[in-house]
């Protein structure tokens, strides 16, 4: 009644009887819910209008203050817990660091062939890279809106637009085949420790132009970079990232899949090239989605959320898999070498 009434009552003016009306809904949600719940602030929002509008400014900035504390409360250190505790083992957009790392046991259950959907390969189609989750959408067409029609969309979308000879080079890589590359690659520190990599989701996907590693300079780049997010992709290691030792930590080749819906809001309200953090704090972004709430990103509260840890890096140990292992450069040698 309050969402319904309320903004009647300020187009008519009587701003009194809309205060009240947030009021009550107000403290009935706070009796529910409890007083720290972010539930809250979509009521806190409109009683801030209405102050706002009365001239009332001390007030509103007050209310204003208390919603970014719930912020705060509700999705600082505790997103951390809500990410562990909750099965998230088939969400597409679940986070993967040394803060969230895979099981060695971890394996999807629903892995696809990438060449039954007319990707075009880097590889042998049997081999185990050549494998992708399916990842469909639960409410959708399962045959029309999954990962490996959306990325076999893409890849025709940017072949057409660049010209460019495009393939599949890595998707899925189990945790023992990413242990193995770590141990024969840990000296040149070129590929993450096994439980830490996105391929062993079955939801990254490595992209070959003219037969090498795409290049931010490419024209596939561009087109990725401007329509990935259109099929629920984004690129996993930006430039400027600290995610990875080295001097060298851009990867323009390797984009996520996270759905459509969460690539969008990454776009359109996600920290600028920090997609890590972001999808460790989703559910605080969806809730400031929500409730349009602007401003500070308190999303981005301490304590930081992903961060590369050079001195397990140097230590050159293959770590299992929860041990806090450093993430070094993912996927591949040297360019040209075998990845």
């Amino acid at each position: 009644i309050a969402l319904m009434l309320g903004p009647v009552y300020q187009r008519m003016g009587r701003l009194d009887d809309a205060e009240k009306l947030y009021l009550d809904a107000f403290h009935a949600q706070e009796k529910a819910k409890g007083a720290n719940s972010p539930e809250l602030s979509l009521y806190i929002k409109l009683l801030a209008g209405i102050y706002e509008a009365q001239g009332r400014r001390t007030e509103a900035q007050a209310l204003n203050e208390h919603m970014r504390a719930l912020f705060r409360d509700a999705f600082g250190a505790q997103r951390y817990a809500a990410n562990r505790i909750r099965d998230r083992r088939l969400d597409v957009d679940r986070p993967v660091s040394q803060q969230f790392p895979l099981r060695a046991d971890y394996a999807p259950t629903d892995l696809v062939r990438a060449a039954a959907y007319s990707i075009p390969l880097s590889k042998n189609a049997d081999v185990e890279e050549m494998r992708i989750r399916l990842a469909a959408e639960a409410d959708e067409n399962p045959e029309e809106e999954n990962l490996p029609a959306r990325l076999a969309q893409l890849m025709s979308l940017c072949r057409g637009e660049s010209g460019e000879r495009i393939s599949l080079r890595s998707g899925y890589r189990s945790f023992a085949t990413q242990k193995d590359l770590y141990a024969r690659n840990l000296d040149r520190g070129t590929v993450t420790p096994p439980g830490i990599s996105e391929h062993q989701l079955g939801l990254a996907a490595d992209i070959d132009v003219e037969s090498r590693l795409m290049r931010h300079s490419d024209k596939t780049y561009q087109c990725f970079e401007e329509n990935a997010f259109r099929f629920g992709f984004i690129l996993s290691y930006p430039p400027g990232n600290d995610y990875l030792p080295g001097k060298d930590t851009y990867e323009p080749w390797h984009w996520r899949y996270v759905g459509i819906r969460t690539a969008q809001l990454y776009r359109e309200v996600g920290p600028n090239n920090r997609p890590q953090e972001f999808l460790a704090a989703l559910p605080c972004y969806e809730e400031r989605a929500r409730s349009s709430t602007a401003g500070e990103d308190v999303c981005l509260e301490e304590p930081k959320i992903v961060a590369a840890a050079a001195e397990a890096a140097r230590s050159g140990k293959i770590v299992e898999h929860e041990a806090g292992a450093s993430a070094h450069k993912l996927n591949n040698a040297p360019r040209g070498g075998q990845r």
